[in-house]
């Protein structure tokens, strides 16, 4: 479908209505200050899809030329939606990647942390967020961080120094295919990237081609989002002539947003994993599955970071681009996904004593919902 790109002077009036990323490519027909927009700074709008994206082209920011940090991940999604609930703890290590310095340290999974260079994580129930910064040193600090961590699965707490080097480059976004009890797909894929649906639908041909499988877990934890349509390619695996949402203008008109119907139906049950790192796209495309009634969501509520689909405007850099909203997104059923999420079926959060034991509730229930 062509949509009509609004002019730079007329964005004012999206921005009202509300602003997922479905963005394709750069306003041609208008440029713009970028010294101006780095003063003024669209994201004081407070719409999560407005904001000044920096040199890199339409796809993203470039890739960090330099992986740094101490090689953790946390339980503590950033970045925070706006309107996210207050952070109430315990904070913990959700992942130590291999051959990290923190996994040098000795630190695993299901640590909680305690304390970061002496200042607590807590005080008075309110995480005191100036950790993160400890915990995301900027290269090339080398500075010793010292935590004090808590083990769930030995009880025993101790502190540990961690020196920040040098990480492995992130992977591009992918699919990954595996079987869970014999004959259920378990796909996980982190970003809707252009040609993600192709992959997942492949990843699941393959497997069939040498597995009875009896059913599919789409895993989208953390999945930040991307190019909105292929959600919808992917939902036309489960259900043909059905809309999944739509995009509408602040005049009230509305453009329904479609399943692929030349999708090929798979005939097999569904259950989606979400958290609420689960955003834009993914917030879009768990929601379709529970107004469509395509399946169980399992894990914990979206990020609810989906205010509509954006359109690129260049700077007179010729680097940079604005990013605004054009309509504002709502679901199947009329509902507002922005700022609120979409809730889970069955509610399985990973608590920082099954991530030291090396346990997976949401992965275990979803199973079992789809069990013969």
């Amino acid at each position: 479908m062509t949509r009509k790109r609004p002019a730079l002077a007329a964005i004012g009036a999206a921005v009202l209505a509300g602003g997922i990323l479905v963005a394709s490519g750069v306003h041609p027909g208008t440029t713009a200050s970028a010294a101006l927009v780095k003063t003024t700074r669209p994201a004081a709008l407070h719409d999560d899809h407005a904001g000044y994206q920096g040199p890199g082209g339409p796809g993203g920011p470039m890739q960090d030329p330099h992986p740094w940090g101490l090689g953790v991940g946390l339980n503590y999604t950033l970045p925070r939606a706006e309107t996210a609930p207050d952070f109430t703890g315990p904070l913990f290590l959700s992942t130590v990647g291999a051959g990290t310095p923190a996994a040098a340290a000795g630190l695993k999974p299901g640590d909680v942390i305690e304390s970061v260079n002496g200042v607590p994580a807590f005080t008075n129930g309110k995480l005191n967020s100036g950790i993160l910064d400890y915990l995301r040193p900027p290269y090339p600090q080398r500075t010793p961080v010292t935590l004090t961590v808590q083990r769930p699965a030995t009880g025993k707490t101790r502190k540990v120094s961690v020196t920040p080097g040098e990480l492995a480059a992130q992977p591009k976004p992918h699919v990954d295919a595996t079987l869970v009890n014999g004959s259920v797909a378990r796909i996980r894929f982190d970003a809707f990237y252009p040609g993600v649906a192709k992959d997942v639908l492949k990843a699941i041909a393959d497997l069939r081609a040498t597995t009875e499988l009896t059913g599919v877990i789409f895993d989208v934890r953390g999945n930040r989002g991307g190019v909105a349509a292929e959600g919808n390619v992917l939902l036309g695996a489960f259900v043909h002539d059905a809309t999944v949402m739509s995009f509408c203008n602040a005049n009230g008109t509305c453009d329904p947003q479609r399943v692929d119907d030349s999708t090929p139906l798979l005939h097999l049950p569904m259950v989606t994993l979400t958290d609420d790192g689960c955003a834009s796209a993914c917030d879009a495309f768990a929601m379709g599955v529970k107004d469509l009634h395509l399946g169980k969501l399992v894990g914990t509520r979206t990020a609810g970071a989906n205010s509509g689909p954006t359109q690129l405007y260049a700077l007179n850099d010729n680097t940079s681009v604005i990013r605004f909203p054009s309509q504002r997104a709502i679901g199947a059923n009329g509902e507002i996904m922005d700022g609120i999420g979409v809730p889970p079926d069955f509610h399985a959060p990973l608590t920082a004593a099954d991530a030291s034991a090396g346990k997976d509730p949401a992965l275990a229930k979803a199973a079992a919902l789809l069990k013969p």
